[in-house]
């Protein structure tokens, strides 16, 4: 059968595809963790064109870096996350939904903890605060369809300068 390119996917088609295969999206970033900290799981590892230790990682501004991935879908938003290990993500909502795919270290949102190859679907009417858990830095890939809405008024005014 035909699958269109994830580039040219919606959201909710990429969220179909990735429910479909739940096992094979945790062996994958289980792998990547087996295969050494510093391995990106495929096709990620192809499309960046490097691992871990090579990514040219930008500073967000509160302890946080990211590296944007561009996407053929401008209302599509890619990017790696790297939380450092107890740190928290500013307080924030959403505009859409974000679908965050653990990779190395875990976090916690509430209640919830989410480790490698856990995926964490985050809708309009989520606000929360996931926190990074101790001992090593959280590495996430995150899509969103929408802006993040951020509580603090510090976070809404460098939105526009940090990208996200």
């Amino acid at each position: 059968t035909y699958e269109a390119p994830a580039e040219a996917a919606s959201l909710a088609a990429i969220r179909e595809r990735i429910a479909a295969k739940p096992a094979e999206a945790a062996t994958a970033a289980a792998s990547a963790s087996k295969a050494g900290h510093d391995r990106l799981p495929e096709p990620l590892r192809s499309y960046l064109g490097c691992d871990l230790d090579d990514l040219k990682w930008k500073a967000l501004g509160v302890g946080a870096f990211q590296i944007r991935i561009p996407t053929a879908d401008k209302t599509i938003e890619a990017r790696l996350l790297r939380i450092p290990a107890g740190k928290a993500v500013p307080e924030h909502g959403h505009g859409g939904r974000e679908l965050t795919l653990v990779l190395r270290g875990a976090f916690r949102d509430g209640d919830l903890h989410f480790g490698p190859g856990d995926l964490e679907e985050a809708g309009d009417e989520l606000e929360h605060q996931p926190v990074a858990e101790p001992g090593e830095d959280c590495i996430c890939l995150a899509i969103t369809d929408a802006p993040l809405r951020f509580h603090s008024r510090v976070m809404r005014f460098i939105q526009p300068w940090i990208g996200i």
